[in-house]
């Protein structure tokens, strides 16, 4: 989406994701690239189509356009209304975005869990991993309810 929308698209998308949300390899140097080129303005596809920037970054790029990974209706049922990306690109990257989110959020939630089972049986403090877990939960409520969506307007008004 992000290739075909171009900038507009970028901004939206990249206001509100860190790079450290997209996977490890290919995704996350396909976005560095796109960052690259955000920087100066202008967003290219062939480069990500035919190999200039690598193997992986090709293969991410075809992948995503064969739409092997499509969303599970699945998501529907945890309230998140997954969109057809031909229709309405904006709202498809929105809800991409929501279900990345909430995947990242699950497991570092899953990671607080058993680093808190871990800490018990050693029997040390809990507060510390209490507290992470709290700020987990309240951003994964945010992510829920679309609350995520003014963080990069949030971000915009402050540099302002």
């Amino acid at each position: 989406l992000m290739l075909e929308h171009g900038m507009p698209m970028v901004e939206h998308v990249l206001t509100r994701m860190a790079l450290t949300e997209f996977g490890e390899g290919g995704p996350q140097t396909t976005i560095e690239k796109l960052i690259e080129q955000a920087q100066q303005d202008r967003i290219e596809a062939p480069p990500f189509k035919d190999g200039t920037f690598g193997p992986a970054v090709q293969q991410t790029e075809a992948e995503a356009l064969a739409e092997r990974h499509a969303v599970s209706d699945n998501w529907s049922r945890v309230g998140i209304d997954v969109k057809d990306p031909h229709r309405d690109p904006f709202a498809a990257a929105t809800s991409a975005m929501q279900v990345l989110k909430l995947l990242r959020l699950d497991q570092a939630i899953a990671d607080v869990q058993r680093r808190i089972f871990a800490a018990d049986q050693a029997g040390e403090d809990l507060r510390p991993l209490q507290e992470l877990m709290l700020r987990y939960q309240h951003m994964k409520r945010d992510v829920q309810t679309g609350a995520f969506l003014e963080w990069g307007a949030d971000s915009d008004a402050q540099a302002a």
